[in-house]
């Protein structure tokens, strides 16, 4: 199974799906780009919601820790559970693996690319995986040596899951705009490193229709009839944001999605 819980909007207008589970039969996974974990507020806000999650492993992107010491008060927060934790050098930076309990084995972990690329091998619940976590820089020259390296990570004969993000439109239905959809070089490589691994999308096999980035179309100026919807989702964007995360499930995310995307959609004509 998998449920969306949280929408964010990126600088560049994307329209992205940063939380979201897998149920791979008992084992739950889930993987969430948590926009930052460096201030000790937001530290305790956010452990504190995904402590009450239902999960077996966690899957964490753009922690932007800088020290060790960082990841020191992470870990006491977070309690006597195992955690991998990888930072780099970029601001966004950072990613990890966080399990529920203690009754994991960690065979192997592997820091390829110091807060963008990390992998785990370990025995949980019986099973055997390899975790690949992934966060990749805006810069396409970092996300295609990224991809290279990530290649042959794929390569092992137990199960592998590869979570993360991406940063990267990789189909036509993931985004929206007016002109015609060219895959990037990057994409293109993403795509062709899934289909030699077999790798499955779970998340476009579950939703084949969903819209996972939207690019909103940049028109110069608003009609009157836009003027108008403007004022009337400035009241609901408000009412909706103060939603705390906890409170935010499957069908309100449902009720409020078609007007978050007018709302970015008529900002940007507006800007």
């Amino acid at each position: 199974a998998m449920e969306e819980l949280v929408n964010e909007t990126t600088k560049g207008g994307r329209k992205r799906i940063t939380f979201y589970y897998i149920n791979m039969s008992t084992l739950k996974i889930i993987t969430w780009n948590v926009r930052g974990l460096q201030s000790e507020r937001l530290r305790k806000k956010k452990v504190l919601f995904l402590q009450k999650l239902d999960y077996d492993i966690l899957c964490l992107q753009e922690l932007r820790l800088k020290t060790n010491e960082d990841i020191g008060e992470l870990n006491k927060l977070w309690g006597p559970s195992h955690s991998v934790i990888s930072i780099g050098e970029d601001s966004a930076d950072g990613v990890g693996f966080f399990f529920k309990n203690t009754h994991v084995n960690i065979i192997k972990k592997r820091d390829i690319i110091p807060g963008q690329l990390l992998l785990v091998d370990c025995h949980y619940d019986g099973q055997k995986f390899r975790l690949i976590n992934v966060y990749t820089a805006p810069e396409r020259t970092k996300k295609m040596q990224l991809l290279k390296k990530m290649r042959h990570l794929l390569e092992c004969g137990f199960n592998t899951v590869l979570c993360g993000d991406f940063n990267m439109v990789t189909e036509e239905n993931d985004r929206i705009a007016s002109t015609t959809f060219k895959e990037s070089r990057e994409g293109k490589l993403l795509t062709q490193i899934c289909k030699d691994a077999s790798l499955r999308d779970l998340y476009r096999i579950l939703n084949p229709q969903t819209t996972l980035y939207k690019k909103v179309l940049q028109l110069k100026k608003l009609t009157t009839s836009d003027i108008q919807l403007w004022e009337i989702l400035k009241e609901r964007m408000r009412n909706f944001f103060k939603f705390k995360c906890r409170e935010i499930n499957y069908a309100k995310n449902m009720k409020y999605n078609e007007q978050v995307n007018q709302y970015i959609y008529l900002k940007n004509k507006k800007n």
